[in-house]
This record gives structure tokens, C-alpha cells and sequence, in this order.
């Protein structure tokens, strides 16, 4: 049997990396760690949007 549903765990990476990013009281000041982590959190967002429609065909 298939597995339908792999787009999960990018899009809870992705979830969870945004949240802690958002929730940042420091979000005024970016540093290169927080640039490359919300890169890294736009991929794994992508990865999972893109495997969801994938599937949907």
C-alpha cells in the first residue's frame, strides 16, 4: 500500500520553523542563522506544497 501522505513532514518543518521565527521578540534584527532558517523553512513548505499536489493527480 502507498503511502498518500509524505508532504507531512516538510510542511510540519516548515510550520514549526515559521512559528519560532514569527514568535522571535528579536524579529527587528535578522542575522545570517534566522535568514538561512527561514530559506530552510520556505523549502520544506514548498517541498510539502508541491508532493500535495502531486498527489492530488
Amino acid at each position: 500500500m502507498r503511502n498518500r501522505k509524505p508532504f507531512l513532514a516538510p510542511l510540519l518543518f516548515g510550520v514549526i520553523g515559521l512559528t519560532s521565527i514569527a514568535t522571535d521578540p528579536h524579529l527587528s534584527t535578522y542575522r545570517a542563522v534566522d535568514m538561512v532558517r527561514l530559506v530552510g523553512c520556505g523549502m520544506c513548505l514548498g517541498a510539502a506544497l508541491a508532493l500535495f499536489f502531486k498527489l492530488r493527480r
